[in-house]
């Protein structure tokens, strides 16, 4: 009888992970840069209760991005001028 190498299994938990996540609903994209390699994506997400929230996602080319919710979203844009004024020193 033939085994299932190990490398299939990881891969097979990982689509398992993927198929967990909840669908994301009318997706918007912007872009950052020039060079399209920065966006934001705003979407809707559902939540295990059934509700939909609204979601930010920042991400860049090398990386898979980080999720706000909307809450965290508006910090982040309130701290995007201390960030600016401190790389500018």
């Amino acid at each position: 009888m033939y085994s299932i190498p190990d490398s299939l299994k990881l891969r097979n938990n990982d689509d398992e992970r993927r198929n967990a996540r909840f669908h994301m609903l009318l997706a918007t994209t912007y872009v950052l840069n020039n060079s399209h390699t920065k966006t934001i994506h705003v979407e809707l997400q559902r939540t295990n209760e059934g509700i939909f929230k609204s979601l930010v996602k920042l991400s860049g080319h090398n990386a898979d991005g980080i999720y706000f919710d909307t809450d965290y979203w508006q910090q982040f844009q309130d701290h995007m001028g201390l960030m600016n004024s401190i790389e500018h020193r």
